[in-house]
């Protein structure tokens, strides 16, 4: 998987990321709806899922097989920068991080994910701070 490839007159392939086949270098799949840089890829140790992380502060779910996220989560404007999140060794939980605003600290937040309730989650933060979505 490639992340954020294209020039700056190419916005949209920028924010995309490019699912390619190694064995004939050919682009399978495009995942668009970042607006902001691409930085953090992770991928599921048991499915065919993958988070990614951008600049836009959003924190995308995504399948290989489909073509638009199944899930975003928004963090709010008090976050600077990017969010970072990875999944867990089971594949069913996954942990986002991100700085405050002016050094303030970090927000983190540990959200089981179960694919097929979407986002049946568990929280250990403050949710108020978060936007869950449905990416339809």
């Amino acid at each position: 998987m490639i992340a954020g490839t294209g020039s700056q007159e190419q916005q949209e392939q920028k924010h995309a990321i490019n699912y390619l086949s190694m064995y004939d270098n050919k682009l399978l799949r495009t995942f668009r709806g970042h607006v902001g840089d691409i930085v953090d890829l992770s991928m599921s140790p048991v499915d065919d899922n993958f988070l990614s992380s951008s600049k836009d502060r959003t924190v995308r779910l995504w399948n290989l097989q489909q073509a638009g996220c199944l899930g975003k989560l928004e963090l709010p404007p008090t976050v600077e920068g990017a969010p970072r999140a990875t999944f867990d060794s089971t594949g069913l939980v996954f942990g986002v991080t991100a700085a405050m605003a002016a050094g303030s600290g970090h927000v983190s937040c540990f959200l089981y994910f179960y694919i097929h309730s979407f986002f049946n989650h568990l929280n250990h933060c403050n949710l108020n701070l978060l936007s869950l979505s449905s990416c339809s």
